[in-house]
């Protein structure tokens, strides 16, 4: 009978040692989205300028639903103390189609704001003053939403300023990243 049931004790753990492996594998691929090499560049300058920040992917949302990754959208969430700010990498067929759909969307919100000293296409819009650039076929949209503010109150526009300056400094790194590319 010990036999029995030192056999069968060692059977299972014979098949289930696949299924823990599986299973780590799993949990340690936290990312679901394709492989994008520009986004992966994107990640990298950014966690070595800013340690602190954390990176999350965010699901674009189709008619597909959440789970269904877009080829064609890249989201990061980054987080810290300061707040947090998505960094949304639009992936077009060719240059000229990501500039046509990049000079529609700066008309359609207003993003008179051109920013020289981010790049020579970036364009801020809104209180917080979000950004728009567009590198090759790629189009990025940066945000962010500032935490913590201090002296910040229904008046103030410490809160927008802040946000403003967060938008700013991701959009440095996103093109000081990008910066050799056509």
């Amino acid at each position: 009978m010990k036999r029995f049931f030192m056999w069968s004790l060692i059977t299972v753990i014979f098949l289930a040692i696949p299924s823990l492996i599986s299973a780590q594998e799993i949990k340690a691929q936290e990312d679901p989205r394709p492989y994008n090499r520009i986004a992966d560049i994107i990640a990298k300058a950014i966690a070595a300028e800013l340690p602190d920040w954390e990176r999350k992917s965010v699901p674009p949302i189709n008619r597909d639903g959440l789970d269904n990754f877009s080829q064609e959208v890249i989201i990061d969430q980054w987080s810290s103390r300061e707040g947090n700010v998505r960094v949304a990498l639009f992936l077009h067929p060719s240059e000229a189609d990501a500039k046509n759909a990049f000079e529609k969307f700066t008309a359609g919100v207003k993003a008179n704001e051109h920013l020289p000293d981010v790049d020579n296409e970036a364009f801020a819009w809104g209180i917080n003053k979000s950004i728009a650039l567009r590198r090759g076929s790629y189009a990025i949209y940066i945000s962010s939403i500032a935490l913590n503010v201090r002296g910040d109150d229904v008046f103030s526009d410490k809160k927008p300023k802040e946000e403003a300056r967060l938008s700013k400094m991701f959009a440095k790194l996103v093109v000081k990243a990008l910066k050799d590319m056509r």
